[in-house]
């Protein structure tokens, strides 16, 4: 499904890593740690938005919090900080940007 410092990973691996990150955010504030991204790139079918929603599903409705690249950078930097600690889902595409 995906590769992680050179090497195939299978689905479960990916939705298992995906969840830990989204479960991870709500330490960050309490730790004392910044906030990080986590990209999954690979070919197409090979589990990426199924485990970007399960990672959403941590946290409430995947359709609610997954965003795609046809946010704005204002709309997207917004919604991070309304959710403080809730991770922001996004589905960027290969080769899509941020809107300016």
């Amino acid at each position: 499904a995906g590769v992680m410092a050179g090497r195939h990973v299978d689905w479960n691996v990916l939705c298992r890593m995906a969840m830990r990150a989204a479960l991870s955010s709500a330490l960050l504030r309490p730790l004392g740690l910044q906030g990080w991204i986590l990209d999954i790139a690979g070919a197409t079918s090979g589990g990426k938005t199924s485990a970007l929603t399960v990672a959403a599903s941590v946290w409430g409705s995947p359709e609610a919090l997954i965003r795609t690249w046809r946010d704005t950078d204002a709309f997207l930097f917004s919604t991070a900080a309304f959710l403080g600690n809730v991770p922001v889902c996004g589905r960027f595409g290969r080769g899509a940007r941020l809107a300016s």
